[in-house]
């Protein structure tokens, strides 16, 4: 019986045999399996086909007031040994902010110092001789003048004798002609005619030394006249040879001050803003000192940089999304704004210098930005009952939304690319 049970029969019987009932379930039928496909395929279709996507680009940029605070700048190396000014005072065109010392210190003492009391000396000197030289010409045109005068009052009583004889010899002259006559009436002698003959004639030359004399007094008040014009000429060109050395020397006087000491002025009126340096701190050439807002602010506005391939697809009255760095999106959320303007031209690498948030650009660079200006919808911000507003500086991030395609041409456009890389020559007008 043992050996019945463990037949090779009995043993497949037992492993062919079913522990449990079978079911068998049915497969989903051909139909529903075709309609779900068909229903997407056209759902599909249809969302690439109706639904939309605009390209967008985030660029970042600062908050600027209007107008825009006045940035001073160091011209050359030193450091600062006054502060006239600081954050929150009103300021005048002109009016001095920093003292800025540059000077050079050498064993004899300051090089600055020693050049400006030799130069001071200098002018000093001359300025002396300058009074003595306006001294001598005042006492010298004053003798010429009196001379003149002198030679003028000697002309008139010359003339004026000269008038006289001339009175005199028509008299004589007469007398003479009726002494002809009376000689010969025989009423006079030939002795007292030609008495009154000599007599004429001496008149005669007594007029004519007057004559001479008048002469001679014109010719001298002339040669007075030219002696003066010279004599103040000369005067002039020494005072104006002894000036131009003067202004040279003050010249040199300020540029030693300058190598010096400088004072730095306020270009324009307003509020200081920010103050980058304190007394005793050492600055280089270029560095930022102070910050002047001019005027009362009007508004701030939020400065950004577009690239090249995106600007043709921003107009004026757009609207963006933007992102204060100081104001976290997680928690604050985006803020509305809208474009105001956009530069026509690329900006330059010196206008972009002006703005610390600007990307970094050489003159060689490939890449060109045009300057694009956004009016936020809101200057406040509250946080825990108290409100924060904008200030110079501030960074933020923008989101522009660009152009705007139908899905299966955004699928599509690597297509687009091959097939307008493969084409002719397009045909101009």
């Amino acid at each position: 019986m043992n050996n019945e049970l463990y037949r090779q029969e009995a043993i497949d019987n037992r492993n062919n045999r079913w522990s449990s009932k079978a079911f068998l379930p049915h497969g989903v039928p051909l139909w529903m399996v075709s309609t779900g496909v068909f229903i997407f395929l056209i759902t599909t279709i249809v969302f690439l086909t109706v639904g939309t996507y605009t390209r967008r680009v985030m660029v970042s940029g600062e908050i600027i007031s209007e107008p825009r605070a006045v940035t001073v700048t160091s011209a050359q190396q030193g450091y600062i040994t006054k502060q006239f000014v600081h954050v929150g005072e009103d300021v005048k065109a002109g009016q001095t902010l920093y003292l800025l010392n540059n000077s050079k210190k050498t064993i004899s003492g300051v090089v600055n110092e020693t050049q400006k009391s030799a130069i001071n000396e200098q002018i000093l000197a001359i300025n002396n001789i300058l009074e003595k030289i306006e001294k001598n010409k005042a006492t010298t045109i004053a003798s010429l003048k009196k001379q003149i005068d002198s030679y003028n009052i000697i002309v008139q009583q010359t003339k004026e004798n000269l008038k006289k004889a001339e009175s005199g010899m028509t008299f004589m002259e007469k007398n003479m002609t009726n002494y002809r006559s009376y000689l010969a009436q025989g009423l006079v002698n030939k002795e007292q005619f030609i008495n009154q003959t000599s007599l004429f004639y001496d008149r005669q030359n007594d007029l004519v030394t007057y004559k001479n004399q008048l002469s001679q007094y014109d010719l001298q008040i002339i040669n007075l006249n030219s002696d003066l014009k010279t004599r103040e000429m000369d005067f002039d060109n020494k005072v104006n040879e002894l000036v131009i050395q003067r202004n040279d020397l003050q010249r040199q006087l300020t540029e030693v001050e300058a190598n010096g000491a400088i004072v730095i002025p306020a270009p324009t009126s307003g509020r200081v803003e920010s103050n980058s340096v304190s007394e005793g701190e050492m600055i280089n050439a270029g560095d930022s000192l102070i910050q002047i807002l001019p005027g009362s602010v009007h508004r701030y506005v939020l400065v950004l940089w577009v690239p090249a391939h995106a600007a043709p697809y921003i107009t004026r009255g757009d609207k963006v999304n933007i992102r204060y760095n100081a104001f976290p999106a997680d928690k604050f959320g985006q803020f509305p704004g809208r474009v105001i303007s956009i530069s026509g031209v690329p900006a330059s690498v010196q206008e972009m210098a002006t703005y610390p948030s600007a990307p970094v650009r050489t003159a060689d660079s490939p890449e060109t930005w045009y300057k694009l200006i956004v009016l936020p919808d809101t200057s406040v911000f509250h946080y825990n009952g108290k409100s924060f507003e904008f200030t110079n500086g501030m960074k933020a991030t923008s989101i522009l939304f660009l152009e705007k395609r139908k899905l299966y041409q955004w699928i599509l456009s690597p297509i687009y690319d091959i097939k307008n890389s493969m084409e002719d020559p397009v045909n101009g007008i």
